[in-house]
């Protein structure tokens, strides 16, 4: 279950087409994107946008 902040800017992100054209429509700033609690699992692909 996602916070309704997080599943809302997801489903955004969906619909622009992934990560390329999202990045033009929807910049995704890794710091917006902190969790409320340690063990949560966020939707975005965290570890692929940090560690390419």
């Amino acid at each position: 279950m996602y916070p309704i902040y997080f599943s809302d800017r997801f489903e955004r992100y969906e619909e622009a087409g992934g990560a390329e054209e999202a990045g033009e429509k929807f910049p995704l700033p890794i710091t917006n994107y902190q969790l409320p609690m340690p063990n949560a699992q966020c939707p975005m692909p965290h570890s692929l946008i940090e560690l390419t």
